[in-house]
């Protein structure tokens, strides 16, 4: 991120904090493009690997080990939340997380399609 911004930015895809520092690391946008959309007052703001897969259908792989994803998912069952599970019915089985109850504690549980 900007060394001049105090702000944290998000990408508006999957929601990584904004940075320009590691390209191999979650949430990277080149400078030039977080300088060109703070100057645009744009409110579409992507990490590379969003612009790429929204404009060029590029996926490109993510550097998260299952120990990191299950970390982050009990981050959850500590905060007060409405917990919206997104579930691809073209791939339901690639959307089932295991033991998702434990992770989520006590919150709520939406599901979509």
């Amino acid at each position: 991120m900007s060394e001049t911004s105090e702000e944290t930015l998000y990408c508006i895809g999957c929601g990584a904090a904004i940075q320009t520092t590691d390209p191999k690391a979650a949430g990277y946008t080149p400078n030039s493009a977080l300088q060109k959309s703070l100057a645009s007052d744009a409110q579409d703001l992507y990490c590379q690997r969003c612009f790429r897969l929204r404009h060029y259908n590029e996926i490109v792989p993510v550097g998260l080990t299952d120990d990191d994803f299950r970390h982050l998912l009990a981050t959850i069952r500590d905060a007060n939340a409405l917990v919206v599970y997104v579930v691809d019915i073209f791939d339901l089985n690639g959307s089932i997380i295991p033991g998702l109850q434990r992770f989520v504690g006590d919150n709520p549980v939406f599901v979509s399609r």
